[in-house]
């Protein structure tokens, strides 16, 4: 429903893939060019960043998934009967839309794979880890919100950018000042 009311469904089944994206995370903080190249010599319907295990809740992380041309019109009809985009309660978002498109590709014979290495570190509050042993090219905005915080692994996380991309800090620290009011003496915090 809400793809068919954005493009004309003629249009969208002659791409070759759609990207679906949001604005929960920080990145990329390597290029795009580099994400794509690694999953183009991957066999797989669709993929996302990161798989995290979880039984049956398990699923692709659904801030960046890429369907392939096979899946769209399977996408599509998925969208089309089951997502509603007046739905406010996030629970129901996730249910519906991260495990329920997930489990239902899957169980239709779907092939998927992820781009970061195996791990089922927490999202949240494991960024540092995150980055540099499994390779996510992303920083989750909640990492720093008070229910998740945990200050050391941000820290880390916000060196390891500064030393290992070319990602602007600047941005992240405006951002995360504005939704949950923490600031860093940056100066101070990468002598520690």
């Amino acid at each position: 429903y809400v793809l068919e009311n954005v493009l004309d469904l003629d249009e969208i089944n002659t791409y070759d893939e759609i990207v679906l994206s949001n604005d929960t995370c920080y990145g990329p903080l390597v290029p795009f060019s580099h994400i794509f190249a690694k999953m183009e010599t991957r066999v797989a319907d669709f993929w996302g960043i990161d798989y995290q295990e979880n039984g049956p809740f398990s699923c692709l992380t659904s801030n960046f998934l890429v369907f392939r041309k096979n899946v769209i019109p399977e996408l599509l009809t998925y969208f089309v009967g089951r997502v509603n985009n007046s739905e406010l309660f996030i629970e129901n978002v996730y249910a519906i839309f991260e495990c329920g498109l997930f489990n239902h590709l899957v169980s239709s014979g779907y092939k998927m794979d992820y781009y970061m290495s195996d791990n089922n570190l927490y999202i949240y509050k494991s960024p540092n880890y995150r980055m540099r042993d499994c390779g996510d090219p992303f920083m989750k905005k909640k990492c720093f919100a008070p229910r998740y915080y945990e200050k050391d692994n941000c820290i880390a996380a916000l060196k390891y950018i500064e030393k290992n991309t070319v990602y602007d800090l600047k941005n992240i620290f405006e951002n995360i000042k504005r939704l949950y009011g923490v600031e860093y003496d940056w100066e101070n915090e990468k002598r520690r």
